[in-house]
Protein backbone atom coordinates (compact mmCIF):
# COMPACT_ATOMS: atom_id res chain seq x y z
CA UNK A 1 0.00 0.00 0.00
CA UNK A 2 3.02 2.25 0.42
CA UNK A 3 3.38 1.96 -3.36
CA UNK A 4 -0.20 3.23 -3.66
CA UNK A 5 0.66 6.34 -1.65
CA UNK A 6 3.89 6.90 -3.58
CA UNK A 7 2.11 6.74 -6.94
CA UNK A 8 -0.50 9.25 -5.85
CA UNK A 9 2.19 11.46 -4.38
CA UNK A 10 4.08 11.28 -7.70
CA UNK A 11 0.91 12.40 -9.45
CA UNK A 12 0.54 15.36 -7.10
CA UNK A 13 4.26 16.18 -7.42
CA UNK A 14 4.05 15.98 -11.21
CA UNK A 15 1.27 18.56 -11.16
CA UNK A 16 3.34 20.79 -8.90
CA UNK A 17 6.37 20.46 -11.26
CA UNK A 18 4.25 21.27 -14.30
CA UNK A 19 2.86 24.29 -12.52
CA UNK A 20 6.40 25.45 -11.67
CA UNK A 21 7.54 24.98 -15.28
CA UNK A 22 4.70 27.12 -16.56
CA UNK A 23 5.53 29.92 -14.15
CA UNK A 24 9.14 30.09 -15.36
CA UNK A 25 7.97 30.67 -18.94
CA UNK A 26 5.44 33.37 -18.04
CA UNK A 27 5.92 36.19 -15.54
CA UNK A 28 4.13 35.25 -12.35
CA UNK A 29 1.08 37.31 -11.48
CA UNK A 30 -0.70 37.38 -8.14
CA UNK A 31 -3.45 35.15 -9.56
CA UNK A 32 -0.89 32.62 -10.83
CA UNK A 33 0.86 32.56 -7.46
CA UNK A 34 -2.45 32.10 -5.67
CA UNK A 35 -3.39 29.21 -7.97
CA UNK A 36 -0.02 27.55 -7.38
CA UNK A 37 -0.36 27.95 -3.61
CA UNK A 38 -3.82 26.38 -3.79
CA UNK A 39 -2.43 23.38 -5.69
CA UNK A 40 0.37 23.02 -3.17
CA UNK A 41 -2.09 23.07 -0.28
CA UNK A 42 -4.38 20.54 -1.95
CA UNK A 43 -1.46 18.23 -2.64
CA UNK A 44 -0.25 18.39 0.95
CA UNK A 45 -3.79 17.89 2.27
CA UNK A 46 -4.28 14.83 0.09
CA UNK A 47 -1.02 13.29 1.29
CA UNK A 48 -1.88 14.00 4.94
CA UNK A 49 -5.36 12.54 4.59
CA UNK A 50 -4.02 9.41 2.93
CA UNK A 51 -1.56 8.99 5.78
CA UNK A 52 -4.22 9.58 8.45
CA UNK A 53 -6.78 7.33 6.80
CA UNK A 54 -4.38 4.46 6.14
CA UNK A 55 -2.78 4.85 9.59
CA UNK A 56 -6.19 4.47 11.20
CA UNK A 57 -7.02 1.45 9.05
CA UNK A 58 -3.66 -0.09 9.99
CA UNK A 59 -4.59 0.47 13.64
CA UNK A 60 -8.00 -1.11 13.04
CA UNK A 61 -6.18 -4.05 11.45
CA UNK A 62 -3.40 -4.45 14.02
CA UNK A 63 -5.61 -4.41 17.11
CA UNK A 64 -7.86 -7.28 15.94
CA UNK A 65 -4.70 -9.17 14.97
CA UNK A 66 -3.68 -8.82 18.61
CA UNK A 67 -7.08 -9.72 20.09
CA UNK A 68 -8.31 -12.29 17.53
CA UNK A 69 -5.98 -15.17 18.49
CA UNK A 70 -6.86 -14.63 22.15
CA UNK A 71 -10.62 -14.23 21.58
CA UNK A 72 -10.85 -17.18 19.18
CA UNK A 73 -9.06 -19.50 21.59
CA UNK A 74 -11.09 -18.35 24.61
CA UNK A 75 -14.53 -18.24 22.97
CA UNK A 76 -14.21 -21.12 20.50
CA UNK A 77 -15.54 -21.60 16.95
CA UNK A 78 -19.23 -21.81 17.91
CA UNK A 79 -19.24 -18.57 19.89
CA UNK A 80 -17.35 -16.76 17.13
CA UNK A 81 -20.03 -18.06 14.76
CA UNK A 82 -22.83 -16.78 17.03
CA UNK A 83 -21.21 -13.35 17.25
CA UNK A 84 -20.73 -13.25 13.48
CA UNK A 85 -24.29 -14.36 12.68
CA UNK A 86 -26.03 -11.93 15.05
CA UNK A 87 -23.82 -9.02 14.00
CA UNK A 88 -24.45 -9.74 10.32
CA UNK A 89 -28.20 -9.41 10.87
CA UNK A 90 -27.69 -6.23 12.91
CA UNK A 91 -25.48 -4.82 10.16
CA UNK A 92 -28.19 -5.30 7.55
CA UNK A 93 -30.55 -3.27 9.78
CA UNK A 94 -27.81 -0.66 10.15
CA UNK A 95 -27.51 -0.45 6.36
CA UNK A 96 -31.23 0.38 6.16
CA UNK A 97 -30.74 3.00 8.89
CA UNK A 98 -27.94 4.74 7.01
CA UNK A 99 -29.61 4.60 3.57
CA UNK A 100 -26.83 5.62 1.16
CA UNK A 101 -25.53 8.23 3.59
CA UNK A 102 -21.80 7.42 3.49
CA UNK A 103 -21.38 8.04 -0.23
CA UNK A 104 -24.05 10.72 -0.64
CA UNK A 105 -23.03 12.70 2.44
CA UNK A 106 -19.33 12.67 1.53
CA UNK A 107 -20.07 13.78 -2.02
CA UNK A 108 -22.46 16.63 -1.25
CA UNK A 109 -20.34 17.99 1.62
CA UNK A 110 -17.19 17.90 -0.55
CA UNK A 111 -18.92 19.96 -3.22
CA UNK A 112 -20.00 22.85 -0.97
CA UNK A 113 -17.44 22.73 1.83
CA UNK A 114 -15.95 26.17 0.95
CA UNK A 115 -19.27 27.95 1.65
CA UNK A 116 -19.58 27.86 5.44
CA UNK A 117 -23.21 28.91 5.68
CA UNK A 118 -24.34 26.48 3.01
CA UNK A 119 -22.17 23.79 4.61
CA UNK A 120 -23.93 24.26 7.96
CA UNK A 121 -27.44 24.16 6.50
CA UNK A 122 -26.63 21.18 4.28
CA UNK A 123 -25.10 19.19 7.13
CA UNK A 124 -28.11 19.63 9.40
CA UNK A 125 -30.65 18.92 6.68
CA UNK A 126 -28.84 15.72 5.68
CA UNK A 127 -28.39 14.61 9.28
CA UNK A 128 -32.05 15.27 10.11
CA UNK A 129 -33.02 12.73 7.45
CA UNK A 130 -30.46 10.28 8.83
CA UNK A 131 -31.68 10.74 12.41
CA UNK A 132 -35.34 10.16 11.54
CA UNK A 133 -34.68 7.06 9.46
CA UNK A 134 -32.13 5.49 11.83
CA UNK A 135 -34.35 5.88 14.93
CA UNK A 136 -37.21 4.24 13.05
CA UNK A 137 -35.00 1.30 12.05
CA UNK A 138 -33.69 0.90 15.62
CA UNK A 139 -37.29 0.46 16.81
CA UNK A 140 -37.92 -2.14 14.10
CA UNK A 141 -34.78 -4.06 15.12
CA UNK A 142 -35.87 -4.08 18.77
CA UNK A 143 -39.23 -5.48 17.67
CA UNK A 144 -37.46 -8.15 15.60
CA UNK A 145 -35.37 -9.24 18.60
CA UNK A 146 -38.29 -9.35 21.03
CA UNK A 147 -40.69 -11.18 18.70
CA UNK A 148 -38.66 -13.36 16.32
CA UNK A 149 -35.33 -14.20 17.98
CA UNK A 150 -35.38 -17.49 19.89
CA UNK A 151 -31.70 -18.43 20.23
CA UNK A 152 -28.88 -16.27 21.59
CA UNK A 153 -31.36 -13.55 22.51
CA UNK A 154 -29.00 -11.73 24.90
CA UNK A 155 -26.36 -11.33 22.18
CA UNK A 156 -29.02 -10.13 19.73
CA UNK A 157 -30.20 -7.55 22.28
CA UNK A 158 -26.66 -6.26 22.79
CA UNK A 159 -26.32 -5.98 19.00
CA UNK A 160 -28.94 -3.20 19.22
CA UNK A 161 -25.95 -0.95 19.92
CA UNK A 162 -24.62 -1.86 16.49
CA UNK A 163 -27.78 -0.55 14.84
CA UNK A 164 -27.72 2.55 17.08
CA UNK A 165 -24.30 3.50 15.71
CA UNK A 166 -26.20 4.73 12.64
CA UNK A 167 -27.85 7.43 14.79
CA UNK A 168 -24.50 9.03 15.70
CA UNK A 169 -22.42 8.23 12.60
CA UNK A 170 -21.41 11.48 10.86
CA UNK A 171 -18.12 10.24 9.45
CA UNK A 172 -19.38 11.30 5.99
CA UNK A 173 -19.18 14.94 7.11
CA UNK A 174 -15.51 14.72 8.08
CA UNK A 175 -14.68 12.76 4.93
CA UNK A 176 -16.38 15.49 2.88
CA UNK A 177 -14.41 18.34 4.46
CA UNK A 178 -11.25 16.19 4.42
CA UNK A 179 -10.70 16.40 8.19
CA UNK A 180 -9.50 12.85 8.73
CA UNK A 181 -7.22 13.78 11.63
CA UNK A 182 -10.18 14.46 13.94
CA UNK A 183 -11.75 11.03 13.60
CA UNK A 184 -8.44 9.18 13.56
CA UNK A 185 -7.02 10.59 16.82
CA UNK A 186 -10.25 10.14 18.78
CA UNK A 187 -10.85 6.61 17.56
CA UNK A 188 -7.21 5.68 18.16
CA UNK A 189 -7.61 6.11 21.93
CA UNK A 190 -10.97 4.34 21.99
CA UNK A 191 -9.70 1.34 20.01
CA UNK A 192 -6.78 0.94 22.40
CA UNK A 193 -9.13 1.03 25.40
CA UNK A 194 -11.39 -1.56 23.74
CA UNK A 195 -8.44 -3.89 23.18
CA UNK A 196 -7.34 -3.64 26.81
CA UNK A 197 -10.90 -4.35 28.02
CA UNK A 198 -11.12 -7.53 25.93
CA UNK A 199 -7.99 -8.95 27.57
CA UNK A 200 -9.18 -7.95 31.03
CA UNK A 201 -12.84 -9.01 30.98
CA UNK A 202 -13.11 -11.84 28.41
CA UNK A 203 -11.77 -14.94 30.18
CA UNK A 204 -14.09 -17.92 29.49
CA UNK A 205 -16.52 -19.09 26.77
CA UNK A 206 -19.52 -17.69 28.65
CA UNK A 207 -18.03 -14.19 28.28
CA UNK A 208 -19.34 -13.86 24.72
CA UNK A 209 -21.80 -11.18 25.87
CA UNK A 210 -18.93 -9.18 27.39
CA UNK A 211 -16.91 -9.49 24.17
CA UNK A 212 -19.87 -8.24 22.11
CA UNK A 213 -20.67 -5.40 24.51
CA UNK A 214 -17.07 -4.15 24.68
CA UNK A 215 -16.67 -4.00 20.90
CA UNK A 216 -20.00 -2.25 20.28
CA UNK A 217 -19.70 0.20 23.17
CA UNK A 218 -16.29 1.24 21.84
CA UNK A 219 -17.64 1.75 18.32
CA UNK A 220 -20.58 3.83 19.54
CA UNK A 221 -18.36 5.94 21.78
CA UNK A 222 -16.06 6.55 18.81
CA UNK A 223 -18.95 8.03 16.81
CA UNK A 224 -20.14 10.18 19.70
CA UNK A 225 -16.65 11.55 20.38
CA UNK A 226 -16.55 13.66 17.18
CA UNK A 227 -19.79 15.53 17.88
CA UNK A 228 -18.17 18.26 20.06
CA UNK A 229 -16.23 19.37 16.95
CA UNK A 230 -19.49 19.89 15.05
CA UNK A 231 -20.99 21.90 17.89
CA UNK A 232 -17.87 24.05 18.28
CA UNK A 233 -16.92 24.72 14.65
CA UNK A 234 -20.11 24.33 12.64
CA UNK A 235 -22.91 25.46 14.92
CA UNK A 236 -26.59 24.59 14.55
CA UNK A 237 -29.10 25.53 11.87
CA UNK A 238 -32.70 24.35 11.98
CA UNK A 239 -33.44 22.85 8.56
CA UNK A 240 -36.78 23.32 6.82
CA UNK A 241 -38.86 20.39 5.62
CA UNK A 242 -38.09 21.36 2.03
CA UNK A 243 -34.33 21.30 2.70
CA UNK A 244 -34.64 17.80 4.15
CA UNK A 245 -36.90 16.35 1.47
CA UNK A 246 -34.56 17.38 -1.34
CA UNK A 247 -32.08 14.73 -0.11
CA UNK A 248 -34.53 11.83 -0.16
CA UNK A 249 -34.42 10.97 -3.86
CA UNK A 250 -30.59 10.80 -4.23
CA UNK A 251 -30.38 8.97 -0.89
CA UNK A 252 -32.89 6.36 -2.02
CA UNK A 253 -30.99 5.90 -5.28
CA UNK A 254 -27.75 5.27 -3.37
CA UNK A 255 -29.60 3.21 -0.74
CA UNK A 256 -30.13 0.39 -3.24
CA UNK A 257 -26.41 -0.20 -3.91
CA UNK A 258 -25.69 0.27 -0.18
CA UNK A 259 -28.02 -2.63 0.58
CA UNK A 260 -26.54 -4.64 -2.27
CA UNK A 261 -23.02 -4.07 -0.91
CA UNK A 262 -24.18 -5.37 2.46
CA UNK A 263 -25.60 -8.42 0.72
CA UNK A 264 -22.06 -8.98 -0.56
CA UNK A 265 -20.50 -8.54 2.84
CA UNK A 266 -22.94 -9.98 5.33
CA UNK A 267 -25.59 -12.11 3.65
CA UNK A 268 -22.94 -14.82 3.21
CA UNK A 269 -22.71 -15.31 6.96
CA UNK A 270 -26.47 -15.06 7.47
CA UNK A 271 -27.03 -17.77 4.82
CA UNK A 272 -24.34 -20.04 6.28
CA UNK A 273 -25.89 -19.60 9.74
CA UNK A 274 -29.34 -20.51 8.40
CA UNK A 275 -28.32 -23.34 6.06
CA UNK A 276 -25.50 -24.91 8.05
CA UNK A 277 -24.22 -24.34 11.58
CA UNK A 278 -22.65 -21.70 13.79
CA UNK A 279 -19.43 -23.74 13.60
CA UNK A 280 -19.21 -23.25 9.83
CA UNK A 281 -20.12 -19.59 10.29
CA UNK A 282 -17.21 -19.28 12.73
CA UNK A 283 -14.78 -20.70 10.17
CA UNK A 284 -16.05 -18.34 7.46
CA UNK A 285 -15.92 -15.34 9.80
CA UNK A 286 -12.31 -16.14 10.71
CA UNK A 287 -11.28 -16.29 7.04
CA UNK A 288 -13.10 -13.08 6.23
CA UNK A 289 -11.46 -11.35 9.18
CA UNK A 290 -8.08 -11.86 7.50
CA UNK A 291 -9.31 -10.81 4.04
CA UNK A 292 -10.79 -7.71 5.66
CA UNK A 293 -7.24 -6.48 6.33
CA UNK A 294 -6.25 -5.65 2.72
CA UNK A 295 -9.81 -4.61 1.91
CA UNK A 296 -9.74 -2.09 4.77
CA UNK A 297 -6.59 -0.51 3.40
CA UNK A 298 -8.13 -0.30 -0.08
CA UNK A 299 -11.27 1.30 1.36
CA UNK A 300 -9.17 3.79 3.33
CA UNK A 301 -7.61 5.05 0.11
CA UNK A 302 -10.98 5.01 -1.68
CA UNK A 303 -12.61 7.11 1.06
CA UNK A 304 -9.97 9.83 0.79
CA UNK A 305 -10.05 9.85 -3.00
CA UNK A 306 -13.87 9.98 -3.21
CA UNK A 307 -13.81 13.33 -1.42
CA UNK A 308 -10.95 14.64 -3.54
CA UNK A 309 -12.49 13.35 -6.79
CA UNK A 310 -15.84 15.00 -5.98
CA UNK A 311 -14.06 18.29 -5.28
CA UNK A 312 -12.10 18.06 -8.55
CA UNK A 313 -15.29 17.37 -10.49
CA UNK A 314 -16.98 20.37 -8.86
CA UNK A 315 -14.13 22.47 -10.27
CA UNK A 316 -14.58 20.94 -13.77
CA UNK A 317 -10.96 19.75 -14.04
CA UNK A 318 -11.56 16.73 -16.32
CA UNK A 319 -7.95 16.31 -17.51
CA UNK A 320 -6.67 16.25 -13.95
CA UNK A 321 -9.40 13.73 -13.08
CA UNK A 322 -8.34 11.36 -15.87
CA UNK A 323 -4.72 11.30 -14.67
CA UNK A 324 -5.89 10.85 -11.11
CA UNK A 325 -7.98 7.78 -11.95
CA UNK A 326 -5.27 6.23 -14.15
CA UNK A 327 -2.69 6.50 -11.36
CA UNK A 328 -5.10 5.10 -8.76
CA UNK A 329 -6.14 2.16 -10.94
CA UNK A 330 -2.54 1.11 -11.61
CA UNK A 331 -1.58 1.37 -7.93
CA UNK A 332 -4.68 -0.51 -6.73
CA UNK A 333 -4.30 -3.39 -9.18
CA UNK A 334 -0.64 -3.93 -8.28
CA UNK A 335 -1.28 -3.69 -4.53
CA UNK A 336 -4.43 -5.84 -4.68
CA UNK A 337 -2.69 -8.58 -6.67
CA UNK A 338 0.27 -8.68 -4.32
CA UNK A 339 -1.94 -8.96 -1.23
CA UNK A 340 -4.23 -11.55 -2.84
CA UNK A 341 -1.45 -13.96 -3.84
CA UNK A 342 0.27 -13.38 -0.49
CA UNK A 343 -2.86 -14.52 1.35
CA UNK A 344 -3.14 -17.62 -0.84
CA UNK A 345 0.47 -18.56 -0.15
CA UNK A 346 0.35 -18.37 3.65
CA UNK A 347 -3.26 -19.52 4.32
CA UNK A 348 -2.68 -23.21 5.36
CA UNK A 349 0.09 -22.46 7.84
CA UNK A 350 -1.19 -19.09 9.01
CA UNK A 351 -4.69 -20.14 10.09
CA UNK A 352 -3.45 -22.86 12.45
CA UNK A 353 -0.73 -20.68 13.99
CA UNK A 354 -2.95 -17.61 14.29
CA UNK A 355 -6.35 -19.00 15.33
CA UNK A 356 -5.40 -22.44 16.70
CA UNK A 357 -5.85 -26.03 15.51
CA UNK A 358 -9.63 -25.82 16.02
CA UNK A 359 -9.76 -23.35 13.09
CA UNK A 360 -7.78 -25.47 10.58
CA UNK A 361 -10.89 -25.62 8.36
CA UNK A 362 -10.52 -21.88 7.76
CA UNK A 363 -7.57 -22.35 5.35
CA UNK A 364 -9.42 -23.38 2.13
CA UNK A 365 -12.01 -20.65 2.70
CA UNK A 366 -9.25 -18.06 3.15
CA UNK A 367 -7.48 -19.21 -0.03
CA UNK A 368 -10.61 -18.60 -2.11
CA UNK A 369 -11.66 -15.34 -0.44
CA UNK A 370 -8.17 -13.93 -0.94
CA UNK A 371 -8.80 -13.47 -4.66
CA UNK A 372 -11.70 -11.10 -4.00
CA UNK A 373 -9.11 -8.47 -3.04
CA UNK A 374 -8.18 -7.94 -6.72
CA UNK A 375 -11.80 -7.43 -7.78
CA UNK A 376 -12.49 -5.07 -4.88
CA UNK A 377 -9.38 -3.02 -5.74
CA UNK A 378 -10.63 -2.43 -9.29
CA UNK A 379 -14.25 -1.87 -8.26
CA UNK A 380 -13.31 0.78 -5.71
CA UNK A 381 -11.51 2.90 -8.29
CA UNK A 382 -14.35 2.67 -10.81
CA UNK A 383 -17.10 3.35 -8.30
CA UNK A 384 -15.60 5.88 -5.88
CA UNK A 385 -13.44 7.85 -8.30
CA UNK A 386 -15.43 7.72 -11.52
CA UNK A 387 -19.12 6.87 -11.11
CA UNK A 388 -19.95 8.55 -7.77
CA UNK A 389 -18.05 11.87 -8.28
CA UNK A 390 -19.72 12.23 -11.69
CA UNK A 391 -23.16 11.62 -10.21
CA UNK A 392 -23.60 8.42 -12.25
CA UNK A 393 -25.65 6.84 -9.48
CA UNK A 394 -27.79 4.70 -11.78
CA UNK A 395 -24.76 2.94 -13.29
CA UNK A 396 -23.29 2.50 -9.82
CA UNK A 397 -26.57 1.07 -8.56
CA UNK A 398 -26.95 -1.32 -11.50
CA UNK A 399 -23.42 -2.69 -11.15
CA UNK A 400 -23.85 -3.45 -7.46
CA UNK A 401 -27.35 -4.94 -7.79
CA UNK A 402 -26.29 -7.38 -10.52
CA UNK A 403 -23.36 -8.53 -8.41
CA UNK A 404 -25.48 -8.90 -5.27
CA UNK A 405 -28.15 -10.98 -7.03
CA UNK A 406 -25.52 -13.29 -8.52
CA UNK A 407 -23.89 -13.52 -5.09
CA UNK A 408 -27.07 -14.73 -3.37
CA UNK A 409 -27.97 -17.19 -6.18
CA UNK A 410 -24.49 -18.74 -6.26
CA UNK A 411 -24.32 -18.87 -2.45
CA UNK A 412 -27.59 -20.79 -2.34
Amino acid sequence: MSQDIKDIQKHVSAQDTASSAETTAVPETSDTAAARDTKDKKGKLLRKNLIYSISYQVLVIILPLITAPYAHRVLGVDNIGIHSYTQSIAHIFQAFALLGMKNYGTRIIARIRDDKEQLKRTFWSVYTVQLAVSLFVVLIYIGYVLVLVRENKLIAIIQTLYVMIAVADISWFFFGIEKFKITVLRNFCIKLATTVCIFIFVRVQTDLWKYTLIILAGSLLGQLSVWPYVKRHLGFARPTMKECLVHLKPLLILFIPAIAVNVYKYMDKVMIGLLSSKYETGLYESAEKIVRIPNSIIMAVATVLLSRSSNIMAGDESSQMTKFIRTSMLANVWAGSAMSFGIFAIAPMFTVIFFGAEFAGTAPVLELLGFTVIAISIANVVRTQYLLPRGMDKFYTLSVIVGAVLNVIMNW
